[in-house]
């Protein structure tokens, strides 16, 4: 049952506009991203290329992730659609499963194309197939699944808009956590450290490829990388650790349950 609920709900996805202009959305802006790189000199190039993408995959990876999440139980709960197929034998377990992994398959999908779409722009432009664009796209990928999931267990009790703007504060706290650890371990916090340390081992973090740390080190990465100031020093977030991914897809793993035992707690 959880399968044909699933190839239900992806193709019904796959008739939103919203959903089909955001997957054009990756391609399109990589054409973008390539003739703005190809306008700047030689040397500078592959930043500009790679400033663009990390820029595409934040800010559309993230309002993606909020707005498959954002309504992916509720919203369909109140309109009757669950009610319907609960009474034709589809359990809440099933519905809660169906739809959870259905989301995550949709923002998988996407997510792969935008970063297949990445490396024929980065070919394009004479770097050829590049794997940090690859681990770079996982990482932002990870993040905007957890971010997803967030939404979607904000989603139980709230409404769409409600529960979009809890997904997105969940995300700025994931990364301000990661962006003060950052700051402690170069000795910028002073006694707040044990703090820090406690939250960063039972929150949820951001995760940051080499990429984006090595542009944000050598400060070409603009406004979409974690280079910030603290105490009028500066510091960098460092790319994750496998602690890191491993601590996100576990609390990915959490907020998944969160979502089904909330859905499953509630009426249609």
């Amino acid at each position: 049952m959880i399968g044909t609920l699933l190839r239900a709900d992806l193709r019904a996805l796959s008739r939103r506009t919203w959903l089909r202009a955001a997957l054009a959305l990756g391609p399109v802006a990589v054409v973008l991203i390539v003739v703005t790189a190809l306008g700047a000199d030689e040397p500078e190039r592959a930043d500009a290329y790679a400033r663009g993408f990390v820029a595409l995959f934040l800010l559309g990876g993230l309002g993606l992730a909020l707005t498959l999440g954002a309504p992916a139980l509720r919203s369909e709960a109140q309109s009757g659609a669950f009610a319907l197929l609960h009474s034709a034998g589809a359990s809440r377990a099933d519905l809660a499963v169906s739809r959870i992994l259905g989301r995550g398959v949709a923002l998988a999908s996407v997510l792969a194309i935008w970063a297949v779409a990445a490396q024929i722009g980065s070919a394009a432009i004479g770097e050829g197939v590049r794997s940090d664009l690859a681990t770079h796209a996982l990482a932002a990928g990870l993040t905007a699944l957890l971010v997803m999931l967030a939404a979607v267990v904000a989603g139980t009790i709230l409404g769409p808009v409600a529960a979009g703007a809890a997904g997105a504060i969940f995300f700025i706290t994931a990364q301000g956590i990661t962006n003060l650890k950052a700051a402690a371990d170069v000795n910028l916090i002073g006694s707040g450290e044990q703090f820090i340390d406690a939250a960063w081992w039972s929150f949820p973090r951001a995760v940051t490829s080499p990429l984006a740390d090595d542009l944000a080190r050598r400060d070409v990465g603009g406004a979409a990388v974690n280079r910030f100031e603290l105490n009028g020093a500066e510091a960098v977030v460092p790319s994750a650790g496998v602690d890191t991914w491993l601590w996100v897809i576990a609390w990915c793993g959490l907020l998944s349950l969160v979502a089904y035992y909330g859905f499953r707690r509630r009426g249609f």
